[in-house]
């Protein structure tokens, strides 16, 4: 009878032993899965970096024609477009703004191409641009409208703009055409697409590089 009592006081011991040890070893298994990861303090959350700058250089004023975008008597940066010197892209507010180009007054008039996507650029092939139709002139003094117009384009003598330096003209817009109809820009909320260009004598239809640049404008 005792050595079976004693048998089972052994068993019992090592029962007790192992539970002792399963029991540690689930305490460390927990504490090591709450541990916070090394460096990391508990409860803070990693941050994003954003502080990486948009593709593409900034630019005050555009290399080739010198075009400048100001809105509410500020100056608007244009952003180039996959680093390229002659696309560029500006984020504006709803509202009127202006484009300075740097010119002479005996320089070639400037051209203005404007659409509402970028299948206007379409006609930009072999870094040269080809006119698809005519100038749409308005009076001197008229409402300074942006036609929206792929088979025609805007035309700007120098009576047409404001001189405000002897290098620089400015032609400011407030209102989008579009056919018979006209919206102010206030009331316009989608992007504008332009290629600005210098106007080629007589009857040419090719603008070669560097004598035109191409701007989206997002509202």
């Amino acid at each position: 009878m005792a050595r079976n009592q004693s048998f089972w006081n052994i068993v019992n011991g090592v029962l007790g032993a192992v539970a002792a040890i399963v029991t540690a070893a689930t305490g460390v298994y927990l504490a090591m899965r709450s541990e916070p990861s090394p460096g990391l303090p508990a409860g803070v959350v990693p941050a994003v970096d954003v502080s990486q700058p948009a593709d593409g250089t900034t630019y005050d004023r555009t290399p080739w024609l010198g075009i400048e975008l100001r809105q509410n008597d500020k100056q608007v940066p244009l952003r180039s477009v996959g680093d390229s010197w002659e696309q560029f892209e500006a984020k504006l507010a709803p509202g009127p703004f202006q484009l300075t180009i740097t010119r002479q007054a005996d320089d070639p008039s400037i051209g203005i191409q404007a659409w509402h996507d970028e299948s206007v650029f379409d006609c930009v092939r072999d870094d040269t641009l080809y006119l698809q139709g005519t100038g749409i002139a308005g009076a001197v003094f008229a409402v300074p409208i942006l036609y929206l117009d792929k088979e025609g384009f805007n035309y700007y003598h120098t009576e047409r703009m404001k001189r405000l330096a002897d290098d620089q003209y400015a032609i400011y817009i407030s209102t989008i055409g579009s056919g018979e109809l006209e919206l102010p820009l206030t009331r316009f909320t989608g992007p504008i697409h332009l290629i600005v260009f210098r106007v080629p004598d007589g009857f040419a239809r090719e603008v070669a590089s560097r004598n035109f640049e191409r701007i989206t404008l997002r509202r």
